[in-house]
């Protein structure tokens, strides 16, 4: 979350150089907070993920669609963070989520559904930016699931080595 914050002073800076106003809040930031403030842990980081696989075709088209050198390297920045979060955040969902079975499947389908309606939702927001930088929607949505397979690998990798951790009888490193 610091990192996130720091990446938001990054970009208030770059539009106070450039005499862009701010906006104080969004209805989609509003949104995504409500969620997770009612939600359980496991919801409260899907939801927050979800911004995090947007992020990545975000930042890449704002980055294509821009002249500024300065905008791109803060989005090629934050390309770079982001996809060190996925990783981070796919294996807490792992841990959370566990191995296998239904259930496990369930949410994942859920988590997919709600990627792919956030997806419209950013895309109906924000097309103009995409379409600064050649996108259409397929292209986007294409992006922003490949961030979200990116994501479910992460989840597997860390619940495969937590199954492991568990038949050893080690907790996070330590027996128990």
């Amino acid at each position: 979350i610091r990192e996130e914050q720091r990446h938001s002073a990054w970009l208030a800076g770059f539009m106070d150089l450039n005499g862009i106003p701010r906006l104080e809040t969004h209805w989609i930031d509003s949104i995504f907070r409500q969620i997770r403030v009612l939600a359980g842990l496991e919801l409260s980081v899907a939801v927050l993920v979800s911004a995090e696989v947007i992020a990545v075709p975000f930042y890449r088209a704002l980055g294509r669609a821009t002249r500024s050198p300065l905008l791109r390297a803060l989005c090629d920045q934050i390309l770079k963070d982001e996809d060190e979060h996925l990783e981070y955040q796919g294996r807490t969902l792992g841990l959370i989520r566990g191995g296998r079975g239904w259930s496990k499947s369930l949410r994942w389908a859920a988590h997919r559904l709600f990627q792919e309606a956030t997806n419209v939702i950013v895309w109906i927001e924000y097309n103009a930016v995409f379409r600064a930088a050649g996108y259409g929607f397929a292209q986007f949505r294409h992006e922003s699931m490949g961030a979200f397979e990116q994501l479910k690998r992460a989840a597997a990798h860390a619940a495969a080595a937590g199954q492991a951790r568990a038949r050893r009888g080690v907790a996070f490193g330590r027996p128990f």
